[in-house]
């Protein structure tokens, strides 16, 4: 009898521990998965959402300055215009619609200069001014009017490569403000 309760209270005495060291890893990995989470938390509040390391996606509104821009839609075409007026693409073109207000107090004139694409190796596009003139809403000349949303379409000349874009956009042609909006892969 004495060696079997021996046996028992051996074996009541490592459930007994199991049981423990299980509690304690239980709480020290819910503890680090809560640390994790809040110090994820805490990066993505310390990037604001339209910084380059932290591009907004389409159809979110971000603010450059006094001037909101939202996408709305983006397509990659071979040709812009019609068969006798139009224009090529050396690449292919990438049509980006958008959504711009003007927040502030006077009009605002858009020009190209607010607009870069930016691919994947850091590669800067700029507007094609010979393609934009066939597009049915430019956004280039256009003058925003305090608080009056515009629609509008800016156009690039990319490669055909695959590449990951980001819209680059400000709120003047000294680039006070930057903000970026995630594209997507094209073409």
């Amino acid at each position: 009898m004495g060696k079997v309760k021996k046996i028992g209270l051996g074996i009541a005495i490592g459930f007994a521990a199991l049981i423990v060291l299980g509690a304690i890893g239980s709480y020290v990995s819910e503890d680090t998965v809560k640390s994790n989470y809040i110090q994820k938390e805490e990066t993505s509040k310390s990037i604001p959402l339209g910084d380059k390391k932290n591009p907004a996606p389409i159809g979110e509104n971000i603010i450059a300055g006094d001037i909101s821009f939202k996408v709305i839609g983006v397509k990659d075409i071979s040709s812009v215009g019609s068969e006798y007026l139009g224009e090529d693409a050396d690449g292919v073109f990438l049509v980006i619609d958008l959504i711009m207000e003007n927040n502030g107090k006077e009009s605002v004139q858009i020009i190209s200069d607010y607009f870069k694409l930016i691919d994947s190796q850091e590669r800067k596009f700029e507007s094609d001014n010979q393609a934009w003139i066939y597009l049915d809403e430019n956004v280039f000349l256009k003058q925003l009017q305090p608080t009056i949303p515009t629609k509008g379409q800016i156009i690039f000349d990319i490669p055909t490569n695959s590449e990951t874009y980001t819209l680059e956009v400000t709120d003047s042609i000294f680039g006070l403000d930057k903000k970026y909006i995630n594209i997507g892969v094209f073409p």
